[in-house]
């Protein structure tokens, strides 16, 4: 364990040897004040000390200046990561429980796909009953609510990440590859599609270009993606 001298110790000591050496110079003057060359050349010798000294002073001084900004640097750097990974943590948990709300409405998508042996065919049936216009059929009560759900959602998570609030890191540990694979490319966004070809501006292809480039196998080091190459909405 190191020992830490403290700063008033040193500047003592400095003032002392200042001191000492003061004496020493003015009683070698004393010793040629007989002599006015030797006079001379001692007061010459003591202000080149005392510069020196000075100088010296100065340059502790700076450098003890720069190690205490140095280390009050470091300790506001450690504190603003541990802020930071304490915010993460509490986003990170409410993405979760909020995803983990919305499971009824993940199961209702799910098995309205199952009910279809082709996918093509429940786009299919999903649009027509919405040209329809029966609110009282289970695919515009049930089906479309649950997906208006899940997309304002994970739509809600792709504007955060673009003004910063949300890092990239953060929202795939909170919600994983399937959730975004599955649930929200898969299934949420081409019943998005089927709805922005029936009301145009109802769905942005940069929401769904965000998160294929999230689970890209080419971003597998999520962390130097973080805030980098946003589309703008």
């Amino acid at each position: 364990m190191r020992t830490r001298v403290p700063l008033w110790l040193i500047a003592c000591a400095l003032a002392i040897f200042s001191a000492s050496l003061c004496l020493v110079l003015d009683q070698l003057s004393w010793q040629f004040r007989f002599s006015l060359e030797g006079y001379t050349t001692a007061l010459n010798a003591l202000a080149s000390a005392l510069t020196a000294i000075v100088s010296s002073i100065a340059a502790v001084g700076v450098f003890m200046y720069v190690m205490l900004t140095y280390k009050l640097w470091e300790e506001s750097r450690r504190t603003n990561e541990q802020a930071q990974r304490t915010n993460e943590a509490a986003l990170m948990s409410q993405l979760m429980l909020e995803y983990d709300s919305l499971s009824d409405a993940t199961r209702v998508i799910e098995e309205y796909y199952r009910s279809f042996r082709e996918k093509d065919r429940a786009l299919s049936e999903f649009r027509n009953a919405h040209v329809a216009s029966d609110f009282s059929s289970n695919v515009i009560r049930n089906v479309d609510s649950s997906r208006f759900r899940l997309s304002r959602f994970f739509v809600r998570v792709h504007r955060l990440s673009v003004a910063r609030f949300l890092s990239r890191t953060i929202i795939l540990a909170a919600l994983g590859p399937a959730a975004i694979e599955d649930v929200f490319l898969d299934k949420v966004f081409p019943l998005d599609e089927v709805i922005a070809r029936l009301a145009p501006n109802t769905a942005s292809a940069a929401d769904r270009a965000f998160f294929q480039d999230l689970v890209s196998p080419h971003a597998s080091d999520v962390s130097a993606l973080d805030f980098v190459g946003h589309r703008q909405l």
